[in-house]
């Protein structure tokens, strides 16, 4: 695939979405994952979770740039199709304790599995717990 992603957390801060923004359209890059968005926006290159925690948005006008398509989404997880590859954005935050964390894990995985699609990109800010 041509085109390039980028992933970040923006700690939502509007500048640093701004700024975001302004760096998909200046690297060319034809999709963005955002955790900790300043807000989703309503239009229809914006896709977000269920608690408004992570987002994708892509861009039409990039060079090779594909469509990206909802396919689901959860508490702390969207997953879009960007041509033939899943793609899902995340964001765990580190206030969750560990069973939250694997519960969330494990209801990230299951949707996964239950999309289907061969080629996974998961990408997003996992605040990763020790299980030791």
């Amino acid at each position: 695939m041509a085109a390039w992603v980028l992933q970040a957390n923006l700690n939502h801060a509007r500048q640093a979405q701004d700024l975001f923004v302004h760096t998909l359209a200046e690297r060319g890059c034809g999709l963005g994952i955002a955790a900790e968005p300043y807000r989703i926006p309503e239009h229809h290159s914006w896709v977000g979770d269920d608690l408004g925690s992570v987002a994708v948005t892509s861009r039409a006008d990039a060079p090779a740039s594909l469509p990206a398509i909802l396919v689901g989404k959860g508490k702390g997880w969207v997953a879009v199709r960007w041509g033939p590859v899943l793609v899902v954005g995340v964001y765990l935050p580190p206030s969750l304790d560990l069973s939250g964390f694997t519960e969330r894990l494990h209801s990230l995985s299951a949707a996964i599995s239950g999309i289907g699609m061969g080629r996974v990109v998961v990408s997003g800010d996992f605040n990763a717990k020790s299980m030791s």
